[in-house]
């Protein structure tokens, strides 16, 4: 069928009361459209007064420091790790590099600061105390040490420590003498070794060894821990759980699960490799492929739009349990800003990340052609580069077409909505899409939208003539000439602002929060709003 939208301690385990939980790997100092979306399904559940919680599966001890980034709290966070280690409600400590110098002996060499990956920046010491030697990192934006790698002078690696941001060892990465991980050894914040993840010389995993409930436990793979943990943490919560895999490499250990629990996936985005033939490209989107190849081992599925649900199900099984609920929901803002009233006249606005779905070089282009006749037009691009060959591309377009003056990069923020009040129109040229969630954000603000007509999104968003336009995929000409006349037309231009504000009431959190009852977990003393 498919479904139309119309407290914690230190122990390691929860408090007992019904939980929704919404499982990803990690949540970043940029996240991205997937996590953007849980955080909305999030939200709208807490201001229902339905307990929910961001899961997250990966370690990373910086993940306490961007869950506080993104908005998230102790209650509405829970890491795999941290719940494992007992590291729930653990409160900060300090532990600076200076502090460390000041309690070892040894000459340290200020080697200054670089950015590592997920786009940290840190700062470098390396100590030399007779023939030992100790590289350390401490996180800027912290203040905390990262990690201290142990050595001797003659280069040999023996082990590295790394530290969680609240202040304390969490892992302890044991070298080979080729210098690889052989072993990975995690610890609560007292100093207690409670996991030994073991690997081969390739670096994949050979065995997991976890103490927990007075009991040794021993797995095979990451999947097993997981599903393991979800059974647990779905147990501890009455059972029966809603759990969304939103993430493929959580899908496979959600369909193991052992206790009872409403399983669904979220597809996210367009399900096969090619997203002008869903019903027939045999390459399936990697992301989806478990779900779509043994989508009886879930309770069901959720697609953002019913054109997506109508595919899946064509193809894989009308009587699959599809349920549609957008990824996003939103209210038209209070305060409507004019056309006239918004400071970027003449500017096209993008938001999204620089990679090769999102063919930003195709929107450069119809930046290009808008110029010819309306020389002052700028294109306004924010996000980050996910793929560095896409930026080598969009930038080289923007050489290409002599727009050097004319597009403006900005980097990703999480302060979007002033600048949808500043903008007279978003375009969007991406092959692909799951929804769209800038779409319906801009509309909220009385933007008008201008998309090519692709699967999936825009065309459940964009109402021809109403709050924007829908073009031919691919066709920039057409785009470029209604970009133009929305420009040259204030009363037209007018007029899809304020359809934009009004088309939004269709993804309004009480509509949206309507097609969530259908399938989330709600306790029955728990008052729905």
């Amino acid at each position: 069928m498919v479904t139309l939208f119309g407290d914690r301690h230190d122990s390691g385990k929860l408090g007992g009361n019904t939980i929704n939980f919404f499982v990803t790997n990690t949540v970043g100092k940029q996240s991205s459209g997937i996590e953007h979306s849980e955080m909305k399904r999030l939200q709208l559940f807490l201001e229902h007064q339905v307990p929910a919680t961001i899961v997250t599966t990966n370690y990373y001890s910086r993940f306490h420091f961007n869950f506080k980034e993104n908005g998230l709290t102790d209650d509405t966070s829970l890491n795999m790790f941290d719940f494992f280690l007992g590291n729930l409600h653990v409160p900060q400590r300090s532990n600076t590099v200076k502090e460390w110098l000041a309690n070892h002996s040894g000459s340290a060499t200020d080697l200054g600061t670089d950015v590592v990956e997920g786009n940290i920046q840190v700062h470098g010491w390396r100590v030399i105390d007779g023939d030992q030697q100790f590289l350390l990192r401490e996180d800027v934006q912290s203040g905390q040490i990262s990690s201290i790698v142990y050595g001797i002078t003659a280069n040999f690696i023996k082990h590295s420590e790394i530290y969680d941001d609240r202040g304390f060892k969490t892992l302890d990465n044991i070298m080979g003498a080729d210098g690889r991980v052989t072993e990975q050894r995690f610890f609560s914040h007292t100093g207690e070794q409670i996991i030994i993840w073991r690997l081969d010389g390739k670096g994949a995993t050979r065995s997991i060894f976890l103490k927990h409930q007075g009991e040794q436990r021993i797995f095979m793979n990451n999947d097993g821990l997981i599903t393991y943990f979800l059974d647990v943490i779905n147990q501890e919560n009455g059972g029966d759980n809603l759990i969304i895999s939103d993430r493929y490499e959580n899908t496979p250990a959600l369909a193991r699960m052992k206790t009872p629990a409403r399983r669904y996936v979220y597809i996210h985005n367009v399900h096969v490799s090619d997203p002008t033939d869903p019903l027939h490209d045999p390459k399936l989107n990697y992301n989806y492929a478990y779900v779509l190849q043994h989508p009886r081992q879930f309770t069901g599925m959720i697609t953002p739009t019913y054109r997506q649900a109508n595919d899946i199900k064509q193809r894989f099984g009308k009587d699959l349990n599809v349920v549609v609920i957008p990824s996003g929901s939103i209210e038209p803002s209070s305060n409507r800003i004019a056309i006239n009233d918004r400071p970027r006249q003449h500017h096209i606005l993008s938001v999204a990340r620089i990679s090769p779905e999102k063919r930003l070089d195709l929107l450069v282009r119809v930046a290009a052609l808008v110029k010819k006749q309306i020389p002052d037009v700028i294109l306004d691009i924010y996000g980050f580069v996910t793929d560095p060959r896409s930026g080598v591309i969009l930038n080289n377009t923007v050489k290409e077409t002599d727009m050097a003056g004319s597009v403006h990069f900005y980097p990703y923020t999480d302060q979007i909505m002033p600048v949808y009040d500043e903008s007279t129109v978003l375009a969007l040229t991406s092959a692909n899409e799951g929804f769209g969630l800038a779409l319906i954000e801009a509309e909220s603000r009385g933007v008008p939208l201008v998309s090519f007509d692709i699967n999936y999104g825009p065309n459940e968003i964009i109402e021809n003539g109403k709050n924007g336009y829908l073009i031919k995929d691919g066709d920039i000409d057409d785009m470029a000439a209604k970009i133009i006349t929305i420009f040259k037309d204030p009363f037209l231009n007018q007029k899809l602002s304020t359809g934009a504000y009004e088309a939004t009431n269709k993804f309004s959190s009480a509509n949206v929060w309507q097609a969530w009852q259908n399938i989330a977990k709600i306790d029955t003393q728990t008052p729905i709003k």
